[in-house]
């Protein structure tokens, strides 16, 4: 098969970060109501964006916003994961963001806001999400592959001692740390976005833990 394999441990991935800061007008020019916007090399969008008092976004309107900057937002979706508030009268709420449905991973930001208006935004968003790639290997194979990438003598799942505890420890009777491969899609570091397994594997001997990202 023509491109068979994209393995990436998550312990060996670097990114370089450099980021630049506008304020004002500069601002402005980037995103219309901001006052200040950094943008670093990771994502496509800026990662942080201070709104103007007059230009804080309701935050029910948020999805009508933020779309209005994507390049394919008929398959763009936000879930949120969590909303805490503090003591000092803000509400964070925290999304991921989805392409198709699928998690587009380390896609996450936080709203930050007051008296139900956007205040701020922090995080990873992407624009331009356009995948490369159809997954042709079953969630067995990618297992198989992490595995044999792997190389451990035992892995955690085949340990009755090591199920045992991990049930009593989550008080869950089902738990297992036998790999569930999740259908993501990723970021590769040549600028590419791929459909992936995301799975990650407990060995016993030796005792480690290491994610993948396979195609």
């Amino acid at each position: 098969m023509k491109n068979l394999l994209l393995i990436i441990v998550i312990s060996l991935l670097t990114y370089s970060l450099s980021a630049k800061e506008y304020f004002g007008a500069d601002a402005q020019k980037i995103i219309k109501g901001a006052n200040q916007v950094r943008i670093t090399d990771k994502t496509d969008f800026p990662n942080y964006i201070v709104f103007s008092d007059s230009y804080q976004i309701p935050v029910e309107k948020f999805g009508s916003w933020i779309k209005s900057y994507l390049k394919t937002p008929d398959k763009i979706s936000f879930k949120q994961i969590s909303k805490i508030n503090d003591k000092i009268g803000y509400t964070h709420i925290k999304y991921q963001q989805l392409f198709d449905g699928k998690e587009i991973d380390e896609a996450v930001f936080t709203l930050h806001t007051k008296n139900n208006k956007i205040i701020s935004l922090s995080g990873n968003i992407f624009m331009n999400v356009q995948v490369v790639n159809n997954i042709v290997i079953t969630t067995e194979t990618a297992i198989n592959i992490a595995k044999n990438k792997m190389k451990a003598i035992s892995y955690k799942w085949e340990i009755q001692s090591e199920e045992k505890q991990l049930k009593i420890e989550t008080n869950n009777p089902v738990a297992t740390y036998f790999p569930s491969p999740k259908l993501q899609i990723f970021y590769t570091k040549s600028g590419e976005f791929k459909q992936v397994y995301n799975l990650t594997i407990y060995s016993h001997k030796p005792i480690d833990k290491k994610e993948f990202f396979i195609d």
